[in-house]
């Protein structure tokens, strides 16, 4: 059993509940255990229909099913709430191929879940960053500061790669096949060892000593 979800796990997610997610009113905001987790109470007209949305930074995880909730929500739920509550979600993506879900709101906001490392809630109003879980960071391509704009991990889209960004990719590359394909498509090392497998198999039958690599997307 996977200890956390890969992009593809969330790729499949969104594939199957974005039309359930979007157009639908974040209600209530909940912390519940390991305390960075949360559940979203969404309702979705016109017959208003409740969801239940389930996350868990640090595990990677994002399901629609209900949890135990506290009985008095938690400080930083109740500011969760002033800040998202009755916003309606346009749009429900995934960045990148990446393991970061990006809910655009009305009223120009975003919340953005990123669940890798130790995870992080991200709300961007106007382009820029509001609020963050964890504590402030800088890399050299991106800062989670407040009033800084979100700038996503990834700043490359591996499912919208050609043939020739593959074969580039590919070939500058000084890590082994495998590493190359699980980093820089964002499939990690299962996915990817399944992958060069099966086109290994392939092109042996159709082209021996080469590498018939397209993209799975």
């Amino acid at each position: 059993m996977k200890d956390k979800a890969s992009s593809l796990d969330f790729y499949a997610f969104l594939h199957a509940n974005r039309e359930a997610l979007a157009g639908s009113f974040i209600k209530k905001v909940y912390q519940v255990s390991p305390p960075d987790s949360f559940l979203f109470q969404l309702h979705s007209p016109p017959v208003s229909s409740r969801l239940m949305l389930f996350i868990a930074l640090r595990k990677g995880g994002i399901f629609l099913k209900d949890v135990e909730r506290p009985e008095e929500p938690t400080s930083l739920a109740m500011m969760l709430r002033k800040m998202l509550g009755d916003r309606k979600i346009l749009e429900v993506q995934q960045v990148n191929f990446d393991r970061v879900m990006r809910f655009s709101l009305s009223g120009n906001g975003e919340v953005v879940f990123e669940m890798f490392r130790e995870g992080n809630l991200i709300v961007v109003q106007d382009g820029r960053i509001e609020y963050a879980l964890n504590p402030p960071r800088e890399w050299r391509n991106r800062k989670i500061l407040r009033g800084e704009p979100y700038v996503p991990p990834s700043l490359s889209d591996p499912s919208a790669f050609g043939a020739q960004e593959i074969s580039s990719m590919l070939a500058s590359s000084s890590a082994s096949l495998v590493q190359t394909v699980a980093t820089r498509m964002n499939l990690g090392g299962e996915f990817a060892e399944e992958l060069i497998h099966r086109i290994a198999l392939t092109s042996r039958r159709l082209r021996p000593r080469a590498l018939a690599f397209r993209n799975p997307f």
